[in-house]
């Protein structure tokens, strides 16, 4: 599956990468920007070459920006002191606004593509209570994002903005109902594809719900 593959890749490279990804955020952040000039191009033309549709690949359907929103989830249930969370929290909010510039902009182009459905008589309920959802991830992200760059943080009240990152939890849930939103009617008629698709992303989120949970009872102690 690409978003396994994807997250292996996203997961080694935070890795190897962290210190010099907190050093040099500015690299990251335009990678990604590339990522997102591509995805836009190649959504309303052609993008030559395999790494210009490995790009729409992987732009799409959200894919690199939900593995590397996996990574930064599964950073914070980490125990304290390991050491793996110790070298990954090095750029975590630099992963953070990484993904939100990804999701952003595979949010504004498929809004713009589907948001003038939502009132159309024919659209499957499903597909109108999805994009409802993406307009409210939306303007998440965009508050998620901006508030993760440090000078912003530094700018606002330590307790307002650890209130305000704790809508990063809403947007969790609100992301997987979108996924079962989208992948649910495939999964029903038998595609075995869109099933396995949604048994991955279901463990990954209930996964990570339960690693909260566990995590917050230990902080608690």
């Amino acid at each position: 599956m690409i978003f396994l593959v994807t997250l292996a890749v996203c997961a080694l490279l935070s890795w190897a990468a962290a210190p010099a990804i907190h050093k040099y955020p500015w690299v990251l952040y335009g990678i990604v920007l590339l990522f997102d000039i591509l995805f836009v191009v190649g959504a309303f033309s052609a993008v030559p070459g395999p790494a210009g549709r490995m790009v729409l690949l992987l732009m799409r359907r959200g894919t690199l920006a939900m593995a590397l929103f996996t990574v930064v989830m599964y950073i914070g249930v980490l125990p304290h002191d390991s050491a793996l969370r110790t070298r990954l929290q090095l750029a975590r909010a630099e992963l953070s606004i990484a993904a939100c510039l990804l999701v952003a902009m595979h949010m504004a182009v498929n809004l713009g593509s589907f948001l003038p459905r939502i009132f159309h008589p024919g659209t499957r309920p499903t597909l109108a209570a999805s994009i409802a959802i993406s307009l409210v991830l939306f303007a998440l992200v965009v508050v998620l994002g901006i508030t993760s760059f440090t000078f912003v943080k530094k700018r606002m009240d330590s307790h307002s903005w650890k209130n305000l990152q704790k809508w990063s939890y809403l947007f969790y849930a609100l992301v997987y109902f979108h996924i079962i939103l989208l992948l649910g009617s495939g999964a029903l008629a038998g595609s075995v594809n869109t099933q396995i698709n949604l048994a991955v992303y279901t463990l990954v989120f209930v996964g990570y719900a339960v690693a909260r949970f566990v995590r917050f009872r230990k902080d608690a102690q």
